[in-house]
């Protein structure tokens, strides 16, 4: 009987510690400096922010700076489905741009904003995923997509 007690006093203590935890990384998810952005969410180790403005590729990764983060980077099928329910209306860009890696005969590669290359791929089927000069990524409901210009949300990612 006793260690049926000192069991449903360990789960307590643990709900009451799991609250804490959840509440502190919301709190971190929505400071940024001095400003406080509501609208964050949550996976694994990062929080995300969804746009609700349009802006070009640059301008939205400027935003998404002044706020502590940048364009998101999605390395995993998970953190794709996760995002993608962010981004269930619309398109919005996400950090993946084109860097010349040769002059002649001009190369491109894709890059991520954080200079790493992208492992996961979730291009839309028939997309044309050869970058060129200036070429960005957004993602709508069916994958990816490559643009080199236009007005779109964005999605931020901040590593917590």
């Amino acid at each position: 009987m006793q260690i049926i007690e000192e069991k449903n006093i360990v789960d307590a203590i643990n709900n009451e510690l799991q609250v804490r935890l959840d509440t502190m990384l919301k709190e971190t998810c929505q400071a940024q400096g001095n400003k406080t952005v509501a609208g964050w969410k949550r996976f694994r180790c990062s929080c995300y922010y969804k746009s609700t403005d349009m802006k070009n590729w640059n301008d939205s990764r400027e935003d998404c700076q002044s706020i502590g983060a940048d364009l998101v980077i999605i390395n995993s099928k998970e953190e794709q489905e996760f995002v993608m329910k962010m981004n269930e209306h619309g398109a919005s860009w996400i950090g993946l741009q084109s860097e010349k890696i040769k002059v002649w005969p001009e190369k491109w590669q894709w890059k991520w904003v954080d200079g790493s290359l992208p492992e996961y791929r979730a291009w839309q089927v028939g997309v044309d995923v050869i970058p060129v000069d200036r070429s960005t990524a957004y993602m709508d409901v069916q994958g990816w997509m490559r643009a080199k210009n236009g007005s779109k949300q964005w999605i931020c990612e901040k590593q917590i």
